[in-house]
């Protein structure tokens, strides 16, 4: 498969499918780094550096189970218009985006795994599922990493655990990722609260898009500070625990937001399925934040379809609208961005006809 197929083909299930009701926790991400002995870590090396990591490198990955037919490509032969849809479909970090020669991408076609050799690490291998799942997302992560460990020797120091281009993250060289759909803390402007709090509580959290929309969509992503040698499972404990408390006050928000007098949340519901059933041109920014307002409503029972559709249906189309106009947004040419806010329109309007969803 060519990339130009891959990037054509269905978008990640993970990215799409909703497995919380609530809409709240929509996917984790596991990221583990690992460096090898005797090589300059990316931002300092040469181009013979990192094809030399490559060639110990890639064989090692493909020798994995389920990587024998993944798609692989350097970083130079991709275009600007296929980084920027690989980052929309998750399979691809900024960082990476910006690197070109010696520096190459692994995506295993039937798994939720992308592998970056030369990226900031000599190897960053990501691990995605839907849901909060951060159990499942460890689990798999180790059983790469242990296998990888039985090919390859990359650099451990006994005292500070895998080493790492940032000494203090040295450790254990792994982190978790929660996306998190924030409606309701967002329109309350509570935001800036769980922003401190998150500090507090040694976690970080920035938005979820990397394309420059800041927090168009609610959507945000939260994730650890990589831990020393044997911390992984503390910190996860700790990371589910917080994810914990962020679900419960976004729960008790929206319920007061919901009892509020004069039908606050139900105009704000109502005027967004106006604009996307009836508007003729619409921007990005918009289109996000009004079919995360829609999900809101869905998940509240002020939208319903005619064919009782289950409400994780209802949602996953909805995440599947959000992605397409995304990744439709990334493949555009440049001289068609004029245009492209009457497309938009007009896939929001066909998509709202398709569900014949209506609204109370």
């Amino acid at each position: 498969m060519t990339m130009d197929k891959l990037i054509s083909s269905p978008i990640n299930n993970w990215l799409t499918t909703c497995r919380d009701a609530d809409d709240i926790v929509l996917g984790m991400v596991g990221r583990l780094v690992r460096n090898l002995s005797g090589y300059r870590f990316p931002g300092w090396s040469t181009r013979e550096d990192r094809d030399a990591v490559s060639r110990i490198l890639l064989p090692a990955l493909r020798s994995l189970r389920g990587f024998r037919d993944a798609v692989c490509a350097e970083m130079s032969d991709l275009s600007f218009e296929q980084r920027r849809a690989l980052l929309v479909r998750k399979q691809l970090t900024p960082c990476m985006a910006a690197r070109q020669s010696g520096c190459h991408l692994l995506l295993p076609r039937k798994r939720n795994v992308v592998c970056m050799v030369n990226e900031e690490e000599h190897l960053v291998m990501h691990v995605s599922r839907n849901g909060n799942s951060v159990r499942e997302v460890l689990t798999e992560l180790r059983k790469f990493a242990a296998e990888l460990e039985q090919k390859v020797s990359f650099a451990r120091d006994s005292r500070n655990g895998f080493l790492t281009s940032m000494p203090g993250e040295s450790g254990d060289g792994i982190q978790l990722y929660s996306m998190l759909h924030l409606p309701a803390l967002s329109i309350s402007n509570m935001m800036p609260q769980v922003l401190k709090a998150m500090e507090k509580l040694h976690l970080n959290i920035s938005p979820y898009y990397s394309d420059g929309e800041d927090d168009t969509g609610n959507m945000f992503i939260v994730y650890t500070i990589p831990g020393p040698l044997g911390s992984t499972d503390e910190l996860s404990e700790h990371f589910r625990r917080v994810l914990k408390d962020i679900v419960t006050r976004e729960m008790q928000v929206r319920r007061k937001l919901a009892d509020e007098p004069g039908l606050v949340l139900e105009d704000k519901v109502a005027r967004a399925f106006a604009t996307l059933g009836y508007a003729r041109r619409l921007s990005l920014r918009e289109c996000r934040n009004a079919i995360s307002v829609l999900r809101l409503g869905r998940v509240l029972g002020m939208l319903q379809g005619d064919d009782g559709e289950d409400v994780r249906e209802s949602l996953s189309r909805f995440r599947e609208l959000d992605t397409a106009l995304a990744l439709c947004t990334a493949l555009s040419p440049a001289e068609e961005e004029v245009a492209y806010p009457i497309a938009r329109a007009l896939m929001t309007r066909r998509f709202l006809a398709d569900i014949r969803m209506n609204f109370f």
